[in-house]
């Protein structure tokens, strides 16, 4: 974990149904980490209603590992991990670097915003390579998560690092990804 002040990271802002923090306006400051995000809060009030079609039964198999994956996730973080950011209330950053933010975009599909943002807190540099969502076991989950929490590298694009972030943020610009294209 690094303790970072007046750095630019940039943010993913989706517009999905479930992301309560669509509104994160220019010039505004917020504080991040006293309460669950919108990605966890998603887990809190899901409905998992489940069509007697395969997709129906394939989408909610796929939240459902997903919902374990963090509950395991933040069960290692609190027992071996706990000065580290909890994915449960923190914020993804980007570092100010176009190939994270491609990545990234493409990634999650529906990139929605981008937003620069001008932070002050503390961050923690993990890859996503870890999070994995498939059929393990308890053990082979914690494992995956030590290694998470570590931030042991699989593979070689620095691209794919994800950045968890507590701290105090303001935002400085929107942008989409094509304007970041052409400023980058």
């Amino acid at each position: 974990m690094e303790y970072v002040e007046n750095e630019t990271f940039y943010h993913i802002n989706r517009k999905v149904a479930w992301n309560n923090n669509q509104d994160l306006r220019i010039g505004e400051t917020y504080q991040i980490g006293k309460e669950k995000n919108p990605f966890i809060v998603f887990y809190d009030i899901a409905n998992f209603y489940v069509e007697n079609t395969v997709d129906s039964y394939h989408r909610v198999l796929l939240e459902y590992l997903k919902m374990n994956r963090e509950i395991v996730l933040e069960e290692v973080r609190r027992e071996s991990f706990p000065y580290l950011p909890s994915r449960y209330n923190c914020l993804w950053l980007l570092p100010n670097n176009f190939q994270a933010i491609e990545f990234w975009c493409k990634e999650l599909e529906h990139p929605g915003k981008l937003l620069k943002l001008n932070v002050k807190g503390n961050i923690h540099s993990v890859n996503q390579k870890h999070l994995t969502t498939g059929l393990f076991n308890l053990k082979q989950l914690r494992e995956m998560a030590i290694n998470y929490w570590e931030g042991t590298k699989h593979g070689d694009n620095p691209a794919e690092e994800e950045i968890l972030f507590t701290g105090e943020i303001t935002v400085e610009a929107e942008y989409t990804f094509e304007e970041i294209k052409e400023l980058m």
